[in-house]
């Protein structure tokens, strides 16, 4: 399918490239195993980076949210769970 095209196509190479550049850098600069994901970019683009971290961290809980969300939905729907009341 869709999703599987593009973890094969766009999601995995990135990956790669990321990893092979945090190893790159530590063999350039040992001292940097603590954190190597910041230490692997150049500090002219770190605060870039942080934001696009960030944010990607944002989007990745929000899907979490909504995957969590659906499997309970989709488990009520098939009466694998009671009904469960909110009181707020």
């Amino acid at each position: 399918g869709p999703i599987s095209a593009a973890w094969f196509a766009l999601v995995y190479p990135c990956l790669f490239l990321q990893y092979m550049g945090q190893a790159a850098a530590l063999i350039d600069n040992p001292e940097g195993v603590d954190n190597a994901f910041y230490h692997s970019v150049p500090k002219e683009v770190l605060w870039p980076v942080l934001i696009l971290a960030t944010l990607a961290t944002i989007v990745a809980s929000q899907a979490m949210i909504t995957g969590i969300f659906s499997i309970i939905t989709q488990a009520h729907a098939l009466k694998f769970l009671p009904r469960v009341g909110v009181q707020h």
